[in-house]
């Protein structure tokens, strides 16, 4: 389970080679299926007056995004604490957009909704140090998402991070 700020996520894993983290042995090659999901939500306001003057508005803007994917993953341990790992991953994306503006002036004000729908295709890898209930991680990913009539996103993306497996 991950919880950052406004958003959560989940990752369910079978590991079907390898001695994974319970057992670990240097130079072990370990591969696994994964799919994971999650969520999040922002929320931004303001008032445009400072720009527009007394045609300015104020406005709220909302965003929800989710996610599913499904992917392949595998690990090199070079020492029994060190495991180099790369992986890809194909998946799904939605991300729900409201603007609401006030009204200002000749302007009636409104709110404006769209939905995208993506089709997500990533890679990754790192290396991640640690035993067998807390670890560490530094990672870098490629993530493409094809929105159809929306422009596509293509980002990398560097992280680091600790787990903990009870």
């Amino acid at each position: 389970l991950n919880v950052l700020g406004n958003g959560a996520g989940m990752l369910v894993k079978w590991q079907f080679a390898g001695e994974g983290s319970v057992k670990p042995e240097k130079n072990n090659f370990s591969a696994a299926l994964f799919a994971r999901g999650g969520m999040a939500k922002g929320e931004e306001s303001g008032d445009q007056s400072v720009t527009f003057g007394a045609a300015g508005y104020d406005w709220k803007g909302k965003l929800e995004t989710t996610y599913s994917q499904v992917g392949v993953s595998f690990g090199y341990r070079a020492e029994k604490w060190v495991m180099i790992f790369a992986g890809g991953a194909v998946g799904q994306v939605s991300a729900k957009t409201k603007i609401t503006q006030d009204a200002a002036g000749a302007d009636p004000g409104g709110s404006y909704s769209q939905t995208d729908l993506g089709v997500e295709r990533g890679a990754g890898g790192g290396v991640q140090f640690g035993w067998e209930k807390f670890r560490a991680f530094v990672a870098g990913n490629y993530c493409y998402v094809d929105y159809n009539r929306a422009t596509s996103l293509e980002k990398i993306f560097l992280n680091a991070g600790f787990m903990f497996t009870p």
